[in-house]
C-alpha cells in the first residue's frame, strides 16, 4: 500500500511530479459512479472533492475533465443515477466499518462486474475503455497547484 499525502488541516496539497501521471490529485476524494441514462448501465467513475458530494448527487448535469485537461471532455452530462462509491473504513487510526470476509468482498465484485456488462462488454472483441473523469472543482484546484508550483 502506498500512501501520499492530498491535505494538511483541511489545505489541499499536491506532490509533482516530471511525469504528470505521477502527479497526486490533491485534496479529500470520493469516488462517483455515474449511469447513463439511456442504457441504466455505469457510464463513467468520477473524482471529486468530498466537499462537492451533495451539490454532485443532486446536478441535473455534469461537466468532467480528463485528468489536468484544460478542456471539458463532455459538458452537459445528464446522469440517470449517481452512486457514491467511497466508504470510510479508517479515522484517527480506528475502524469506522467492518469490511467483511474476503469471499462476501469477491461475490459483490463479481455482481458489480455484471453491471458493466460482464466479460463480453469489458474483455470481448466489442470492449470500450471505462473512462474516470475528474469533476469541474477538483480539476481546477489541481490545474491551480501544478501552475502555482510547477518548476
Amino acid at each position: 500500500m502506498v500512501y501520499k499525502l492530498v491535505d494538511i488541516n483541511g489545505v489541499a496539497k499536491i506532490k509533482l511530479s516530471d511525469e504528470k501521471e505521477k502527479t497526486t490529485l490533491p485534496g479529500e476524494k470520493l469516488v462517483l459512479r455515474i449511469y447513463d441514462d439511456a442504457s441504466s448501465k455505469p457510464a463513467f467513475d468520477l473524482l471529486c472533492l468530498a466537499t462537492e458530494l451533495d451539490e454532485l448527487i443532486t446536478a441535473k448535469s455534469l461537466t468532467v475533465f480528463d485528468t489536468f485537461g484544460k478542456e471539458p471532455t463532455l459538458r452537459d452530462f445528464t446522469p440517470s443515477k449517481i452512486e457514491n462509491l467511497s466508504e470510510l473504513l479508517f479515522s484517527d487510526g480506528a475502524i469506522q466499518k467492518e469490511v467483511g470476509k474476503l469471499s462476501e468482498r469477491r461475490l459483490a465484485c463479481m455482481e458489480e462486474f455484471k453491471s458493466f456488462g460482464g466479460a463480453d462488454a469489458l474483455l470481448g472483441e466489442d470492449a470500450h475503455d471505462y473512462n474516470v473523469y475528474l469533476s469541474e472543482k477538483l480539476n481546477t484546484l489541481a490545474n491551480s497547484l501544478l501552475e502555482k508550483y510547477h518548476r
